[in-house]
């Protein structure tokens, strides 16, 4: 024990030393015109939907790559790998099939993978659309074009089984929102190879409070 301090007393000195030190070694590292980047590049992805048959596809395009610190990445095929479980002949959806791997100038690495969905283009049969079993209210005063009219569906599938009920359009011409009453609306969902089925629902707009 130092003379006239006591142990805690002496191991808070310790304590503070320590923390100067560490406070100086930042200081340093903040004063220096190195760049100390730890975050990972930024990557855009859009899933990929091709007809079968389709070959020789540059996936790059599918993916974008971005860093705060090197700005624009350059996303090349050394970047990609592609699933063997990957069939561009079978229709069907492959789920994270291709995958980019891109790092920046520090090291930091960012991996995203993308789902293939592959259709039969020469498909001519429309698909199968059910409407939900209970329908969502509609409140009053709602934007029209804030409606998810996917959830109005219980599924919509293509000849193949591939789900198309991203594919939906509405037809609002008897809708109205500011008005609590049940409306006609027409649902027309589209698969992948243009053929078209509709579904007409009754929907309700709520009186709200």
């Amino acid at each position: 024990v130092m003379y006239g301090m006591s142990s805690y007393d002496v191991a808070i000195k310790a304590n503070i030393s320590d923390l100067t030190n560490k406070s100086d070694n930042i200081a340093a590292i903040l004063q220096t015109d190195e760049i100390h980047d730890n975050q990972a590049p930024k990557v855009t992805k859009e899933d990929a939907v091709l007809a079968a048959g389709t070959d020789n596809v540059d996936w790059t395009t599918y993916f974008s790559a971005e860093d705060s610190v090197d700005g624009v990445i350059s996303v090349t095929a050394d970047n990609i790998t592609v699933s063997e479980e990957l069939d561009l002949t079978t229709p069907g959806k492959y789920d994270g099939a291709v995958a980019v791997k891109v790092s920046d100038s520090s090291g930091n690495e960012k991996e995203e993978k993308i789902s293939v969905t592959v259709y039969n283009a020469d498909n001519t049969t429309p698909p199968t659309v059910e409407a939900a079993e209970e329908l969502p209210e509609i409140a009053l005063n709602t934007e029209t074009s804030g409606i998810d009219w996917k959830a109005y569906l219980a599924s919509a599938t293509d000849a193949d089984g591939l789900d198309v009920k991203d594919n939906v359009t509405a037809d609002l011409s008897q809708l109205d929102t500011t008005t609590p009453a049940t409306y006609e609306v027409v649902l027309t969902v589209a698969d992948h190879a243009g053929n078209e089925a509709i579904v007409t629902l009754e929907v309700t707009v709520s009186a709200g409070e």
